[in-house]
């Protein structure tokens, strides 16, 4: 029964990387894309709904290997920056069109006080 516990523990902790490997060296290989509906159940799509394909070394020497998989997208910069550029423009719309009621209203002064006519388009005076 013991040598059972030992081997059992041996294989799991042989799965989960502790025992003498070294370790993966793993790079984003694709960019970072949106998870199809199929794929909503999967670990690395739960967490952000987005996923990158990654590329990763194992082991040394004779032993080397590589393997490929998904990853759960850590960068949300992309729709960040699209939502900032987005404000600044709008304030930059903004901006400009104060600026541009701003002075017509301006030209639209006379010295006594606001004149309405030279705004609308003319009409009589009362």
């Amino acid at each position: 029964m013991r040598v059972l516990s030992t081997l059992l523990v041996s294989v799991v902790a042989w799965t989960v990387g502790v025992v003498g490997e070294l370790p993966e060296k793993c790079v984003e290989i694709g960019p970072c894309e949106t998870c199809a509906p199929e794929q909503t159940h999967k670990q690395y799509c739960q967490d952000t709904g987005k996923r990158v394909q990654m590329q990763c070394e194992y082991g040394e020497g004779e032993e080397r290997g590589t393997r490929e998989h998904f990853a759960a997208c850590t960068e949300l910069s992309g729709t960040m920056g699209n939502f900032v550029w987005f404000q600044a423009c709008m304030m930059a719309v903004g901006g400009a069109a104060f600026y541009l009621i701003k002075q017509r209203k301006l030209a639209a002064m006379t010295p006594y006080g606001y004149d309405y006519r030279r705004v609308s388009g003319g009409g009589t005076a009362t």
